[in-house]
């Protein structure tokens, strides 16, 4: 078994502060292989280009979110679709709006 696109904790340590928050998705393919990827969280310039296509043409609004977010790691990710989709899903659950009060003055 390999660890394809796996880095080291210097490199994740770099990584960490260009970026405000870093995460790792793994998945194993068939060979038993364990594949690797590092993201960053959603800004918003990543958010309003997503945005623009999220009810006409999902996919292209989870690719534009996807590319975005992709930092580094195994090339898996980019050439099965499986796995792709599996990255947009995850870095979809990674920016949640803050829940307010709002109240009338």
């Amino acid at each position: 078994m390999e660890h394809i696109g796996k880095i080291d904790e210097k490199e994740v340590n770099r990584l960490k502060a260009l970026h405000d928050e870093l995460y790792q998705l793994t998945g194993t393919d068939d060979e038993g292989n364990t594949h690797y990827l590092y993201v960053k969280k959603p800004d918003m310039a990543a958010l309003s280009a997503s945005a623009r296509y999220v009810d006409t043409d999902p996919i292209k609004s989870g690719q534009l979110m996807y590319n975005s977010c992709k930092v580094c790691g195994s090339t898996k990710f980019d050439t099965g679709a499986e796995w792709t989709m599996g990255a947009m899903a995850q870095i979809g659950t990674l920016f949640k709006a803050k829940e307010l009060e709002l109240e009338k003055l």
